[in-house]
């Protein structure tokens, strides 16, 4: 395997980190991305809490809420590796589509 380092820092790069927000998309694409991310860390404390406020035991929320990181732990990695193999717009329209299909 041959390791890469990233390239120095000049003017052919100045600007790259906002470039994105530059475009109506890439303006766009941050939104959804913010609102992805905020939707996902509501549902983690949501969903022990409905079980709390339900009846449930602290026992019960505990386990809903280690079913819910079981997603995580199980294709973090992989999909990791994934990103850094394969075209990450390819990537990410997968899982947001796969995404939008378990909702």
């Amino acid at each position: 395997m041959t390791l890469v380092s990233p390239p120095e820092a000049g003017p052919e790069l100045e600007g790259t980190a906002n470039a994105m927000l530059r475009t109506g998309d890439g303006r766009r694409l941050l939104g959804a991305q913010v609102c992805d991310h905020f939707a996902l860390g509501l549902g983690i404390v949501a969903f022990p809490w409905l079980v709390l406020d339900g009846g449930g035991g602290p026992s019960l929320a505990g386990l809903v809420f280690t079913v819910a990181a079981i997603p995580y732990v199980l294709f973090g990695l992989p999909a990791g590796v994934a990103g850094d193999r394969h075209s990450r717009k390819k990537m990410m329209l997968g899982a947001h589509v796969g995404q939008a299909l378990c909702a």
